[in-house]
């Protein structure tokens, strides 16, 4: 009878480890991929490479890259790890040379609550912002009711990358 439980548990452990490997984003290692060019060629179909931007950042998984083509600098492509109460996320932010935002995404979100912040009406607010705008929740961003701690994280991190870039281009 014993040994009939253990099978049984182990075999519902191996099925829900089996799911949860299946609802991780690809790349569980790192939770995350590098950035690629597939990643901005709907912005910026004349890409043709991504340079690194060395800053201290780095050191903590986060990246800076320049979107080049062949005449020089189009715009940048940062990806920032963030925690927020409920889990950990990862956000990227385009932007083009002014900087301004062109998108902003959540690339995985790993938590029991405030994954709402992945949907594009919350992230469509980040398009257009400058390093001008202020890019706080409740002054022009708008939280997602039930993820107020995500989505304050996420506007926080926006603001970072955007605060960042501006700095590098002399701003």
């Amino acid at each position: 009878m014993i040994a009939k439980c253990h099978r049984v548990a182990l075999t519902g452990l191996l099925i829900l480890s089996a799911i949860c490997a299946a609802l991780l984003p690809a790349g569980c290692g790192s939770l995350e991929r590098p950035v690629t060019l597939t990643d901005v060629n709907d912005l910026y179909p004349s890409a043709v490479f991504l340079q690194p931007i060395d800053e201290p950042a780095q050191s903590s998984g986060d990246s800076l890259m320049a979107i080049r083509d062949d005449s020089g600098v189009v715009g940048y492509v940062a990806q920032r790890r963030l925690a927020a109460r409920s889990g950990r996320f990862g956000i990227r932010v385009v932007m083009d040379r002014q900087p301004v935002v062109q998108r902003a995404e959540v690339t995985y979100y790993i938590g029991s609550r405030g994954g709402e912040i992945r949907s594009p009406e919350f992230t469509r607010q980040f398009i257009g912002k400058t390093p001008d705008d202020p890019i706080r929740i409740g002054v022009d961003v708008d939280a997602v009711t039930g993820a107020t701690i995500s989505s304050r994280t996420m506007a926080d991190g926006v603001r970072e990358i955007v605060d960042q870039v501006s700095r590098r281009v002399g701003r």
